[in-house]
């Protein structure tokens, strides 16, 4: 059993949940994501694509750089990540600032991959638009032009293990050094 609030170093902590990652259907591979619209969280289940550095964490989410969540990003850039793990009975919190990229020097490897399924980015429509029935166009030539990735870097981890007692820890970063801090479940 896996308790994530037991590692003593941030960089046992990366490793553990870059370890879950991997596994194929870990809780952690689909967290929900949470931006906010126009009054209030918007929250949906992502594919988390890959955690990057522990120096510098980030998180990588791909997208549609139409979709409602880009912009909600682009004018507020606060994006939180939730998993609850059911299997190991805890939550993680990922409080992180997003930005959009359509260009990155590992833009070409990531697209390559997310364009094995095309018609996730080849709609004709935006994603959101209403539609008068249901169906909908695809045009995969567009697809590597709405192909976006959502870069998350991590400024905030928050674990909650349930149990008896329950365990809840904090880790910050700041001037580039994790710290761990005990909170009141």
């Amino acid at each position: 059993m896996t308790d994530w609030t037991q590692h003593q170093h941030f960089s046992e902590l990366w490793s553990a949940l870059l370890a879950a990652h991997h596994i194929r259907h870990h809780s952690i591979r689909t967290p929900t994501v949470c931006t906010f619209g126009l009054n209030h969280p918007k929250p949906r289940t992502m594919v988390l694509r890959e955690f990057e550095s522990d120096n510098d964490p980030t998180l990588i989410l791909f997208t549609d750089i139409r979709s409602p969540k880009c912009r909600e990003i682009q004018k507020n850039n606060a994006v939180t990540l939730h998993v609850y793990d059911a299997a190991n009975q805890q939550q993680i919190q990922f409080f992180t600032q997003g930005t959009i990229h359509q260009t990155h020097p590992r833009m070409s490897e990531w697209m390559q991959r997310a364009l094995r399924r095309p018609m996730d980015y080849a709609t004709v429509q935006p994603p959101s638009t209403e539609m008068e029935c249901e169906g909908h166009s695809l045009d995969q030539t567009l697809a590597s032009d709405h192909f976006a990735v959502i870069v998350c870097e991590v400024q905030t981890i928050e674990i909650l293990k349930i149990g008896s007692p329950h365990k809840r820890c904090r880790w910050t970063v700041q001037n580039g050094r994790w710290t761990q801090a005990w909170l009141v479940p």
